[in-house]
């Protein structure tokens, strides 16, 4: 199996994984090797026009939403992110509590890396709280921010060298939503709806050892594509 760190390969290893997509949108990949568990998230759809729309709905909802990853905490995520992690989260978590696993291996890029990390800062929790015998590692690559800084401490300390977030120093997804964002409105694209809401600013941030790559100097092309995003990876890890 490939070795579970940032680079070339591994980014075209997650995705070459053959993902499942749920009927509720969700869409995702899980093996089970010997002791280790891996859990992979597929980036926003190219199947079909159907599938694409879907995803897009979810990647522009992208309004704070209180979120009870960690119980009656209340944190703060983005909606419609959120909403497709919450279709597999049952699933991972009844993995994760068997027993069986030692290892929990996760991985994702741009809107699957969002929710690599949102998977990351779930099992941590649980891991520290509920003192199980497994270690997670997850990567995110070109990823929009999931959280926002509400209970910051509490997701710091959950992903806390088991989280590895790498940004494109030019790359547009990653930097919303902006670590500052007026909101003066939400927005649903399925079934569309929109309301004005009295002015307000929410705050996000990244989690998890932030990696850059890209060169601050090249802003043109854009740094998103899978192939723009693998080659500056092979810059910077020659792997």
């Amino acid at each position: 199996m490939i070795e579970w760190m940032p680079g070339k390969a591994h980014l075209e290893h997650l995705r070459s994984r053959p993902y499942k997509r749920l009927p509720s949108n969700a869409s995702y990949f899980i093996e089970a090797k010997g002791d280790t568990l891996y859990i992979c998230f597929e980036e926003t759809s190219g199947i079909d026009r159907k599938a694409q729309a879907d995803d897009w709905a979810a990647n522009l909802d992208f309004f704070p939403k209180a979120f009870d990853i960690f119980p009656g905490s209340k944190i703060k995520a983005h909606a419609g992110l959120a909403k497709q992690y919450l279709e597999v989260r049952k699933e991972i978590l009844d993995l994760l509590y068997s027993g069986k696993f030692r290892q929990v291996l996760v991985g994702g890029y741009s809107q699957g890396g969002a929710l690599a990390s949102a998977a990351v800062q779930d099992i941590g929790f649980r891991i520290d709280r509920d003192k199980l015998n497994t270690a997670v590692c997850g990567i995110s690559y070109s990823a929009p921010r999931f959280f926002g800084i509400r209970k910051s401490g509490l997701i710091k300390k959950a992903v806390k060298n088991r989280l590895v977030t790498v940004k494109g120093r030019w790359d547009p997804v990653g930097h919303v939503p902006c670590k500052i964002m007026p909101t003066f409105f939400t927005l649903r694209w399925r079934p569309f709806k929109l309301k004005f809401c009295i002015p307000r600013i929410t705050f996000w941030r990244d989690y998890g050892k932030v990696i850059w790559i890209g060169r601050w100097w090249k802003p043109l092309p854009l740094q998103h594509l899978p192939g723009q995003v693998a080659k500056n990876l092979l810059r910077k890890f020659g792997r």
